[in-house]
Formats: structure tokens, C-alpha cells, sequence
């Protein structure tokens, strides 16, 4: 799996004055905001600068937000401000500590609806002991379907995770197109202590199969074949191909191929095969009736029928990313299918010596999507 966008708060830092703190003069109940992005209260210096950009918010005249190492972001105890230590010995993260009040760190939206198969991670330490009941500590994961709570620890929870250092980790819904983390914490007695880091977000880039015949000014090649620089016919004319990559993998069940049988509903006229997050153009009336557009992009999963679209297991996959200047939709085995659409999250998936070879070729990191594009749940209307 590729790597969509994280953030890690190892050796996290402050880099303001008095102003970015909660003082002995905060009003009782008042709301301080700390930010890793330029104009916030506070900007973090430590955090990784191209990670998920996030925003703390402290309510309350103790409320404590720092880093390990004894790098206090904002800080308050008994009416004064203050210091802490390394509460876990070396275990670098953002930390939740010495709080009379509520403290919420919200991360910013993360766009992958360039993705199949996302998983969020993140790692929790829990330290000291003496929890009481109204403690809590919540992780809420925003998606295209809603709220889900990941992680919803009272004061049993964290008498047991206590000194426990553990790695959590969710599968986000299928056809999810964004995903947001809001981190919490309510607690109330000294050292009690919770350090979160090591936000992970990944997902598979969509893609074709090889074998997948694409057309071309040249003829109908075989998308293994192409190369950077041939004209692909798209829906609005020939384009020349920026990018070319791939990637084999054993697949795990929910990244096997979806197959288009030839004489599908979509108008392929030989068998075509691609990943199962990859967006097909759907054209005609119910696409009209239903979103008032003649023509949406629609993932293969969630177009399958078990007749003519189905699952189709194999053991490994070669899988081929075809870019262009824009967002286009190409013809593959006789119908319309979507390319690359790079995006920020699309560049930080790769390698360092990937995304250097499309940074020198692509003139817009941010692609718009070329069609609509429909979630699961829109996409079950047309069927």
C-alpha cells in the first residue's frame, strides 16, 4: 500500500511567545487555538511540515498541550505556567496531559478518492495510572459516511492500556472519498498523561490491468507498451501521455480486479480489467434523471452485478497508472475510463524518486476531476 498522507510529532517544538500560551489571566471556560499552519496561535515547528495540518483546542485554566522532551506547546498548571518532563521514557508524540478542561486536536480533511483500500493508523500511549470515571479519550474518524468512533477509552479502558505503548488501525468504508481524525481528551487528575503519534493514512492508486488495450494515435497497444510522450485518444481529443507507472502486489480479497465481460452495459468490446476503485464514465438518462448530468464517474466495485461485471480473483496483478497534463477519461477495451488524478495526497503516496520524475512533468499538482464523481451510495441509485 502507498502512503497518502501522515504526521508524526517526534522532537515537536514551539516557535511563539507568551501570546501562544494559556495563562494565569485565561477565563475559565475560554478557547485557545494552537496550529502547524502559518496565522495559527502557535505554530508548530516539530511536527512533519508536510504532513495532515491540524488545530488544538484547549478549553479550560489548566488545560495542558505539549510535545516529549519537555517541549511545551501551551501549558498551564495550577494557575501558572509550566514545564513537564518526558512522561514516557523516550516515546515521542502529541501529548494529552494535566488537563482540567476539554482538549481536541482536529486534523485537517484528507482527499482518497484517488484510493481503494484505505486504512487509517495511529499509535496510542497510555501512562500512569489513577483514572476516574468522567476520564474519557476519543479518536472520531469523518468520512463520506459519517462519524465513526474509533477509539473510545473511559476509565476502565485506561486503568488497562495503561503503559501500554499500541498501534490501532481501521479500514475506512468503501467508496469513502475523504477522511478527517479528531483526537479528544477529558481528564482531570495529575499524570494522567496520553501521547498520540504516527497518523498514517494509505490506500492503492487505481489503475488497469496489464493487458488492457488502450487506443492510441498509433493503433490499439497495450497499456505495458505506452510510454510517456504517445497520444492516447481521450474525450476531448489525442493527449500525450506525461507519466507511466506501475506497481505487482499479492492481492489481498479487496483489491482484486474487477472484470468488465465483454458486451457489458458500459459498451466494452473486449474483456476489461482494472483495480476496483477505478472510475468509469456512466452515460444516459438515469445518470440525467438522477444527479442532472449526462455523464458521472462511478467506481468498478461498485458497479458490479455478478453477470457482466464481477470480481476476479488472481494471485498477483501488475497494475499500470497512466497521467496526463489533466485529469482525462480514456478509451480502454472500448469504453471510457478516468486516468491518474494527481493531487498533493497522489504525490506524497510515491517514492521520493517517483515524485520527482512526475514533479518534472506535471504542470498541475492539483487536478481537478473531470466528471462528477459518485459515492457508493449514489452509485447503488443507478442500478
Amino acid at each position: 500500500m502507498a502512503v497518502i498522507a501522515s504526521q508524526s510529532f517526534e522532537n515537536e517544538t514551539a516557535q511563539t511567545g507568551a501570546d501562544g500560551y494559556i495563562t494565569p489571566e485565561t477565563t475559565l471556560g475560554s478557547t485557545v487555538e494552537l496550529s502547524n499552519q502559518a496565522g495559527g496561535v502557535v505554530e508548530s515547528t516539530g511536527a512533519d511540515p508536510t504532513g495532515i495540518a491540524y488545530t488544538a483546542t484547549l478549553t479550560g485554566t489548566r488545560a495542558a498541550v505539549q510535545a516529549s522532551d519537555a517541549d511545551t506547546l501551551g501549558v498551564a498548571t495550577a494557575g501558572a505556567q509550566g514545564e513537564f518532563t518526558d512522561w514516557a521514557d523516550g516515546n515521542a508524540g502529541y501529548v494529552f496531559g494535566d488537563p482540567d478542561g476539554l482538549l481536541e486536536l482536529t486534523f485537517e480533511e484528507v482527499d482518497v478518492s484517488n484510493y481503494e483500500n484505505v486504512t487509517v493508523s495511529f499509535s496510542v500511549f497510555v501512562s500512569d495510572t489513577g483514572y476516574e470515571a468522567n476520564d474519557s479519550f476519543q479518536v472520531t474518524l469523518l468520512t463520506d459516511s459519517g462519524e465513526e468512533l474509533l477509539v473510545d477509552f473511559g476509565e476502565s479502558e485506561l486503568e488497562a492500556a495503561s503503559e501500554e505503548f499500541q498501534t490501532i488501525s481501521f479500514d475506512l468504508p468503501a467508496g469513502a472519498t475523504f477522511a478527517q481524525l479528531v483526537v479528544s481528551s477529558d481528564t482531570n487528575a495529575s499524570g494522567e498523561t496520553i501521547f498520540f503519534d504516527n497518523l498514517v493514512i494509505e490506500g492503492d492508486l487505481i489503475c488497469f490491468v496489464s493487458g488492457t488495450r488502450i487506443e492510441t494515435a498509433a493503433g490499439v497497444r497495450a497499456v505495458e507498451d505506452l510510454q510517456p510522450g504517445d497520444e492516447v485518444r481521450t474525450l476531448r481529443g489525442f493527449k500525450p501521455l506525461l507519466w507511466v507507472g506501475c506497481s505487482t502486489i499479492l492481492p489481498r480479497e479487496a483489491q482484486q480486479p474487477v472484470l468488465f465481460r465483454k458486451g457489458s452495459w458500459l459498451g466494452n468490446t473486449h474483456d476489461l480489467r482494472v483495480s476496483p476503485a477505478h472510475r468509469m464514465l456512466v452515460q444516459g438518462w438515469q445518470a440525467q434523471a438522477l444527479f442532472g448530468t449526462d455523464e458521472v464517474l462511478v467506481a468498478a466495485r461498485d458497479l458490479v452485478n455478478e453477470e457482466t461485471i464481477v470480481g476476479a480473483p488472481v494471485a498477483a496483478v501488475t497494475y499500470w497508472h497512466l497521467m496526463f497534463e489533466d485529469h482525462e477519461l480514456l478509451r480502454a477495451e472500448g469504453c471510457w475510463s478516468e486516468s491518474l488524478q494527481l493531487g498533493e495526497t497522489a504525490l506524497d503516496s510515491m517514492s521520493e524518486a517517483t515524485r520527482a520524475e512526475v514533479r518534472a512533468v506535471a504542470l498541475d499538482m492539483d487536478m481537478p476531476v473531470v466528471r462528477p464523481a459518485l459515492t457508493s451510495a449514489e452509485a447503488r441509485a443507478l442500478r
